[in-house]
């Protein structure tokens, strides 16, 4: 009995290491490219070579040569653990690949390839395309447009994922730029994706207190910014979740997390002497304590010897929750200045 109890052991233990994993081989990876780029006349690698995975599972890499253009790329034989079992499934590059190399003909040099992975020897990754302002939104997609142009009567079911991302430097040096990066697949960047880096850009007008951002809003786009559920109010709380006041001209980074330049705003609107400016800043909270605020205290040593963000209290360095952000947590700020606010999205204020 002993015996077949182990013997069943081990054969759980085997399953659940091998799950639903299905060896690959080289016929299986000219399948799948034949099948999924309709390449006639290619070569693949004999052997797989291995890499550990952003995941740690170790994968298996082939390469792919289209000999028609000369081409090589890579299949990865990806192994990720789902349903509590080990599991396996093919990606390739070739899209990012086919980009790279032709970027010299395309002459779209605002929009780069960002790889998931800079250790890896694959291109996998997503194409991104910064933004300053207004003008730049429009030459993205104007890029974007004519890639996907280019590609697709070249590269059967050509896709990439594209990233239009808001770089928002305050002081010159300090790179606070949004985490909430604007997506879409390079076949839908005419359907929307102006708009979504429009309203992202306002956003960070009024998340930062970038005065030129806010004065190119019209009344009707900020209506529509600050009525939209996806904005972090900042408000007054009230019973249950519910907003007393809102405050105008001013939204949260995200929940719960208001930037320093805002901060700044909302103490004057609450009648704080608050001497200095949105980017540095001193003000007398409550019990009598001086705060002083700065996007330039970015340098402080945690105990996990990250470095981080840090305001001073009582001339005293203190952590801050968000050491990343440059900004206050709403509790953070209800604490530092009697306050009673709180910052969230607009779908939820009231709903509990």
């Amino acid at each position: 009995m002993k015996k077949i109890l182990s013997y069943l052991i081990l054969v759980l233990v085997i399953i659940l290491n091998t799950g639903c994993v299905e060896k690959k081989g080289k016929n299986d990876i000219k399948d799948y490219i034949k099948e999924k780029y309709n390449l006639k006349d290619i070569t693949v690698s004999n052997k797989c070579e291995q890499e550990n995975g952003l995941d740690n599972y170790t994968d298996c890499i082939w390469t792919v040569t289209d000999n028609t253009s000369n081409t090589n790329f890579h299949v990865r034989d990806d192994h990720y653990w789902s349903n509590e079992m080990l599991n396996n499934r093919l990606d390739d590059d070739y899209c990012e690949t086919m980009f790279l190399n032709n970027k010299k003909v395309l002459e779209t040099n605002n929009i780069n390839l960002v790889k998931e992975n800079e250790n890896s020897k694959t291109n996998n990754g997503n194409i991104v395309c910064n933004y300053h302002n207004k003008n730049e939104i429009t030459e993205c997609i104007n890029s974007l447009k004519k890639i996907n142009d280019y590609f697709k009567t070249r590269v059967k079911d050509f896709s990439l994922l594209v990233i239009l991302k808001h770089k928002v430097i305050i002081n010159n040096n300090i790179d606070v730029s949004s985490k909430f990066d604007t997506a879409r697949r390079i076949d839908r960047v005419d359907v929307d994706l102006y708009d979504l880096a429009l309203n992202e850009y306002y956003l960070d007008g009024l998340r930062y207190q970038i005065d030129e951002i806010k004065n190119e809003m019209t009344n009707e786009e900020y209506k529509k910014i600050m009525n939209d559920p996806e904005t972090c109010r900042v408000y007054v709380k009230g019973k249950y979740g519910s907003a007393i006041k809102y405050y105008d001209n001013i939204v949260g980074i995200s929940a719960y997390k208001l930037s320093i330049s805002s901060l700044y705003y909302l103490l004057q609107m609450e009648g704080f002497n608050v001497t200095g400016n949105k980017n540095h800043y001193k003000v007398k909270g409550l019990n009598g304590d001086i705060y002083e605020i700065s996007y330039d205290f970015n340098d402080m040593i945690y105990p996990d010897n990250e470095v981080g963000n840090y305001y001073l209290k009582n001339g005293q360095k203190e952590e801050m929750q968000y050491r990343n952000l440059f900004s206050f947590s709403d509790n953070a700020i209800n604490n530092m200045f009697g306050l009673n606010i709180a910052i969230n999205y607009n779908k939820y204020i009231g709903k509990y």
